[in-house]
């Protein structure tokens, strides 16, 4: 079962989507379970919305980015992306921003390090940042 702002995120983030990457055909859809799936030939993102008292991020209210892949690199869609998931959170009640990473590759490490993410406690793959903190960020 998904919540119905979910289904709103899906429909915003899709549309941020088509527009940065010049597409016309829907690429980002909710899916069960409380997630996003977004993915064409440029993109690859997945995004988790953490319900309930199972969630490691306790207390935090994290949008999470579980799965983020571009096919050009190194050319600003991942600050992109996280700018326009740091300017919708709000509107939909999230407080921070995690990043989970099976893998973590060195361009996701840097990601965090250039972002300031600090590690989630017990979790060495993973990461988590305040919306107003990266919302400074962004405005400074």
């Amino acid at each position: 079962m998904n919540l119905p702002h979910i289904e709103a995120f899906a429909d915003e983030i899709d549309d941020k989507l088509k527009g940065r990457f010049e597409r016309k055909r829907r690429c980002a859809y909710s899916m069960p379970g409380a997630t996003i799936d977004a993915r064409n030939a440029k993109f690859d993102l997945l995004l988790r919305f953490p319900i309930g008292p199972n969630s490691r991020f306790e207390g935090e209210k994290p949008l999470v980015i579980a799965r983020i892949k571009f096919t050009e690199q190194r050319v600003g869609h991942g600050t992109w992306f996280l700018r326009e998931l740091v300017s919708m959170a709000p509107k939909y009640g999230y407080e921070s921003i995690a990043i989970e990473a099976a893998n973590p590759n060195v361009g996701i490490q840097n990601f965090v390090r250039k972002f300031e993410f600090v590690p989630v406690l017990g979790v060495s793959s993973d990461w988590i940042v305040s919306v107003n903190q990266l919302a400074r960020r962004f405005s400074a």
